[in-house]
């Protein structure tokens, strides 16, 4: 599973260090943040035990899009129903790369 942790700007490196000593495999600074691979209780205990970390965002489909349609589709097509009821809503969020 691929996460993605948020971090006030300017923290990211203190994050990574955080995470390397909560023995989180590989974590990669990034603007805004530090993304690592690991299993669901990786990601959990850097929600609970964190001190830096704002948000601990799980990664669940990835697909080109090239406008809101094929955006929405391929959000549409992910399989969510290990983290979703049907009547629940999700946030989709894009980046270009």
């Amino acid at each position: 599973m691929r996460f993605f942790v948020t971090c006030a700007r300017g923290t990211e490196g203190a994050l990574r260090r955080e995470l390397v000593v909560q023995r989180i495999h590989a974590p990669r600074g990034a603007t805004g943040g530090v993304s690592f691979d690991g299993t669901l209780e990786d990601g959990m205990k850097v929600c609970l035990w964190s001190r830096v970390a704002m948000r601990v965002l799980l990664e669940v489909g990835s697909f080109p899009a090239f406008d809101a349609d094929t955006l929405y589709a391929g959000a549409r097509a992910a399989d969510l129903h290990r983290f979703f009821r049907r009547q629940d809503h999700a946030r989709c969020h894009g980046h270009h790369t």
